[in-house]
């Protein structure tokens, strides 16, 4: 918590100064609510279409009715996991590049951030078709092996989560970098950064505490009557916990950003210069 705390209010600081930088998170987060809806709307809408899918599927791979849908809903479950992870990893790569142009004296623009992630695209994909796979594989396992499959889900999803814990700073701030060297250049800089990354994993835990003071105080002033109906707290709740998710995920991409260009360079940026690695582990 400490190790966060610290890591976590000098990436507050950043963000302080270029709040743009949350401008990316927000259009990420509005075009995922946007696929959740039209794929929501299609699987509403289109009972009929979906049977018919299914059946010539069944028909197709020579299974029954059941496992026609069963396969289908795996295909739709994998395509809907790989686009929120293109979307999410595409303006999470924009946000990093322009987090990196702070950090290095460049000029910070939302535009100049997108035509880097755009330039990184194929990897994005790439990045994008393996979290998939690898979503949807563990997913399988926690439901085909149940107790001993939830275990080795688990212990894996916590594995190939820090291997890919640099992922985004690589494949944006690397262009040279090939898809195979993204994925060790990523895990070689959480082994040498693990300690702060470890705290900078803390981030997400500090800020969410923090957004439990304005949750109880909305809900102690809708015991008391304050609010006229239930809607009106409910969204006042949706709001502080959206804010608090969002900044969450842009200190973080602020975090990372600053731990990689540390290991690559063997300089700490500015901002973090007086954070010494025994005072961050600390």
């Amino acid at each position: 918590m400490n190790r966060g705390y610290k890591i976590g209010k000098r990436s507050l600081g950043v963000l302080g100064a270029n709040p743009t930088l949350l401008v990316f998170p927000v259009v990420s987060a509005i075009l995922s609510l946007g696929v959740l809806g039209l794929a929501a709307g299609v699987f509403v809408g289109g009972e009929s279409y979906l049977s018919y899918l299914s059946t010539h599927l069944a028909d197709l791979l020579g299974v029954s009715s059941e496992k026609g849908t069963l396969y289908l809903g795996v295909i739709a479950l994998f395509i809907a996991y790989f686009i929120l992870a293109a979307i999410t990893t595409f303006f999470t790569s924009a946000l990093t590049f322009c987090a990196a142009s702070y950090f290095t004296k460049q000029s910070v623009s939302f535009r100049a951030g997108m035509a880097a992630a755009w330039r990184a695209r194929r990897k994005i994909l790439v990045w994008a078709l393996a979290s998939a796979t690898v979503g949807i594989g563990l997913r399988l396992i926690e439901e085909r092996f149940e107790g001993a499959g939830d275990i080795a889900a688990a212990l894996f999803g916590v594995a190939w989560n820090a291997m890919t814990f640099f992922i985004v700073p690589v494949l944006v701030l690397d262009e040279g970098v090939t898809v195979r060297g993204m994925f060790e250049q990523s895990a070689e800089t959480l082994k040498e950064k693990w300690g702060e990354s470890a705290g900078s994993m803390g981030i997400g835990l500090i800020i969410l505490l923090a957004a439990v003071v304005p949750v109880l105080a909305i809900l102690g002033l809708a015991f008391l009557g304050v609010f006229p109906s239930v809607l009106v707290w409910v969204m006042l709740v949706a709001a502080v916990i959206a804010i608090a998710v969002l900044v969450m995920q842009t200190v973080g991409a602020i975090a990372r950003t600053a731990l990689y260009i540390d290991a690559r360079t063997g300089m700490a940026v500015e901002e973090f210069a007086d954070l010494n690695s025994r005072e961050v582990m600390a």
